[in-house]
């Protein structure tokens, strides 16, 4: 494969959104001929894509762009917020197993119903993928595993098996991997796919800043937007038990800049109560935080100041919203366990 062409067909959609946040990444543009490369059956690795053919190049371009800004849409509305960045996406190697898959099984062109019971099959895949850490080993042999796994499950209704933590060739693993032991202590800014997947579930809610009514997080139609501690970080690190560190992803949620700043060190308490009453109703603002994964269980150890109690309260809610809200089994297990699988 010519680099020179791959570059000229590349240059072409520079500006083209959300398709650009992977053309325009030299990390991220090589997954173009990855999605030709799977989809149609030739090697898929890095260092085999030079061995492509211009032609089927040419002839695949428009219907991997296609698929690409479908796949990127799709992780965007199962909350990986993908049409603002790639930030949230737990490997980037889903998105050419993705869009590849898209291709073989005629997405763009099937009807609403038919396109919503695919992007259930693809929040499957993502959710399942990420929690049991698919690719956390290596890629190359799973990628095309899973490619043909998601065409057999759209196409002929064939479910890969999930009835066993031992299967280790698909991505259920017996369901959604759960060490709460292990998951509390995911730290911001860290790139466990683990942490990603549950910043992703927060972030697929309906997040309304807690000052004024804008809808927050990553994604389309909603402003740009930054990490803040719930439990704020300058105000409470020295004053909380060791237990939880206070950059826990579970203290976390997105919000805009202004009121990130404008909250900085107060504690919850404070700045609680310099919202209710003067920018949100007290029923208001507890439907807010209801909104960022925060139950009324939740919302009383916040009022009360319990960090210890307010991480558990928000761990679990989030454990019921994959459950409850987005239709995931979910595998609890410990340390010990994972240890010895």
């Amino acid at each position: 494969m010519d680099d020179v062409y791959l570059k000229d067909m590349i240059a072409a959609t520079a500006d083209t959104s959300p398709i650009n946040l992977v053309t325009n990444n030299d990390k991220n543009k090589l997954m173009t001929l990855q999605i030709i490369a799977l989809a149609n059956d030739k090697d898929h690795r890095k260092n085999k894509l030079v061995d492509l053919d211009a032609s089927l190049v040419t002839s695949s371009w428009q219907d991997m762009l296609r698929a690409l800004d479908d796949t990127l849409r799709i992780l965007d509305k199962i909350g990986v917020g993908t049409t603002s960045d790639l930030s949230l996406v737990s490997y980037d190697v889903m998105i050419p197993v993705i869009a590849a898959t898209l291709i073989e099984v005629g997405y763009s062109k099937k009807k609403t119903d038919a396109k919503a019971v695919v992007e259930n099959i693809i929040k499957q895949y993502y959710y399942y993928s990420s929690f049991n850490e698919r690719y956390k080993d290596g890629a190359a042999t799973k990628m095309e595993t899973d490619y043909k796994a998601l065409v057999a499950w759209i196409k002929d209704g064939i479910k890969p098996p999930q009835d066993s933590a031992k299967t280790g060739q698909i991505f259920f693993k017996g369901g959604l991997k759960w060490t709460e032991e292990e998951i509390v202590d995911i730290k911001k800014g860290t790139s466990s796919a683990i942490g990603k997947a549950i910043l992703s579930v927060i972030n697929k809610r309906n997040l309304i800043d807690f000052y004024n009514q804008d809808v927050v997080g990553l994604g389309s139609d909603k402003i740009k937007s930054e990490l803040h501690h719930i439990f704020p970080k300058a105000y409470y690190n020295e004053k909380i038990s060791d237990k939880y560190n206070i950059d826990s992803i579970f203290n976390l949620t997105f919000l805009s800049k202004a009121t990130n700043n404008h909250i900085k060190d107060s504690s919850t308490v404070d700045y609680y109560r310099n919202i209710v009453g003067k920018m949100k109703t007290e029923d208001e603002f507890n439907k807010c935080l209801n909104g960022h994964a925060i139950s009324d269980a939740g919302i009383e150890a916040f009022l009360n100041q319990d960090y210890e109690a307010f991480i558990e309260a928000r761990v679990e809610y989030v454990k019921e919203i994959l459950s409850k809200n987005m239709g995931l089994e979910i595998r609890p297990t410990s340390i010990e366990l994972v240890a010895r699988s």
